[in-house]
């Protein structure tokens, strides 16, 4: 599975619009396209950032949506973005469910962001299936998490789901976390942001 990550900045005082948009013309028109299979939609309301997540069966479906001017065309970004828009593509490596075998599914998501060494991308996954979701998935609240990579860039974001605010910054305050997390072969600063889930389906 693969994913495609646009980031971008939502023109102030247009959240509702752009989410009201997403809602009645952009979920209809991705869905409609071969190979889509999921959507998560993130918005920090403070920041005006919003970071959509889309999910597809293959690279080639997910590219071969992009080629498609109507498609794009009806997509929220191209209508409330301020300023830049990032584009990304990503092999989905590992989706994460919480307690109870539930669907990463909740209001709020962790988004973790960080560049790997070259060569040690299966390490870090393996790492990351063995220790960090074992001991993550107990926490309360936790429903669930995507992990993402770029095997040419090196880069990989991860982003866990939350039931609430509150039960996703317990996590974040934890040292036994914050010194669990730090693995050996992820390099440079890590970039973590905090959004409310505006949608999913």
């Amino acid at each position: 599975m693969y994913a495609r990550v646009t980031t971008y900045r939502i023109r102030p005082g247009q959240i509702e619009e752009r989410l009201r948009h997403g809602r009645d013309v952009s979920t209809p028109s991705r869905k409609q396209q071969v190979g889509a299979r999921g959507f998560l939609n993130l918005v920090d309301r403070h920041a005006h950032t919003n970071m959509s997540i889309s999910l597809w069966d293959t690279a080639d479906d997910m590219l071969a949506a992009e080629r498609k001017d109507d498609h794009f065309n009806r997509l929220s970004h191209h209508r409330y973005a301020a300023g830049d828009i990032l584009r990304e593509h990503f092999e989905v490596a590992a989706v994460r469910r919480g307690a109870g075998g539930a669907l990463p599914t909740g209001r709020y998501a962790c988004v973790r962001t960080y560049q790997i060494r070259p060569g040690k991308i299966d390490e870090r996954l393996h790492h990351g299936r063995e220790v960090t979701y074992p001991a993550v998935r107990q926490f309360a609240g936790f429903r669930g998490a995507l992990v993402l990579v770029d095997r040419a860039t090196h880069k990989n974001v991860t982003i866990s789901v939350w039931d609430n605010e509150a039960q996703m910054m317990a996590l974040e305050r934890n040292e036994g976390y914050a010194r669990m997390r730090r693995h050996p072969h992820i390099v440079g600063d890590e970039a973590t942001e905090y959004f409310e889930v505006a949608r999913q389906d």
